[in-house]
């Protein structure tokens, strides 16, 4: 597969949840201020709540969970409606998404990590499945979606309070608006599952959690090319 393929294929793989504006935000925007690095750079530093919440969230990568969530976001951003479900246990996760269309089409995409490889899978409507291998994601996070928020806590206020998620109990953290970057209110469960996510323009909430996860579920659903 050449350079410009495996490219498009972990395009691919990021809309997976790139579909949701507040996990667009998070994943690809560039701030637009960073320089160029220097051989001694200051780098700032997590507040409280900042540390707290990296530390519940790199946590939750080790949780064996599964989790469906509701979304909500404006279908001119994420192009409709918008299914979201999760699978993890340590070393191995998958992140489904079901995009249906104004027109009522519907794709399917997958991105999986198990056994230290990556897998990016999409289904276009009426079309099979149709995989490829992609370099592994940090922290066992095929979404991308973790890395995103704590590569966004440095220099923020963030704030911390208790709540109830959908029967959960949850600690909840409101993550300070810089320039150029908006507030995000996360909460997650107290293994560091996220709960609920919300930005000014999309929100993500949890409607089913437990902990059916079968290894088969980490099968990619075609073989991938190389």
């Amino acid at each position: 597969m050449t350079d410009f393929i495996k490219q498009r294929w972990i395009a691919v793989a990021a809309a997976a949840v790139l579909v949701l504006a507040v996990i667009a935000y998070f994943v690809v925007r560039d701030d637009g201020d960073k320089k160029p690095a220097k051989s001694v750079a200051v780098v700032p530093q997590l507040d409280t709540g900042g540390l707290a919440l990296a530390s519940l969230l790199k946590s939750g990568r080790t949780v064996t969970y599964h989790a469906t969530y509701t979304s909500k976001s404006d279908a001119k951003v994420s192009g409709g409606t918008v299914a979201l479900e999760m699978w993890n246990t340590k070393g191995k996760s998958r992140v489904d998404t079901t995009l249906t269309t104004p027109d009522r089409k519907v794709v399917h995409t997958a991105s999986i990590l198990a056994d230290g490889k990556g897998v990016a899978c999409r289904q276009p409507p009426g079309e099979k499945w149709s995989c490829a291998s992609v370099p592994p994601p940090a922290e066992g996070d095929p979404a991308g979606l973790v890395e995103s928020i704590r590569g966004k806590l440095a220099g923020r206020s963030v704030t911390q309070r208790s709540e109830k998620v959908n029967g959960d109990d949850a600690r909840c953290f409101r993550v300070s608006a810089v320039a150029g970057a908006e507030a995000l209110d996360v909460c997650v469960d107290r293994r560091g599952v996220i709960l609920r996510l919300v930005s000014d323009e999309a929100r993500i909430e949890i409607a089913k959690l437990d902990t059916s996860v079968p290894g088969s579920v980490f099968d990619p659903p075609a073989s991938p090319g190389k």
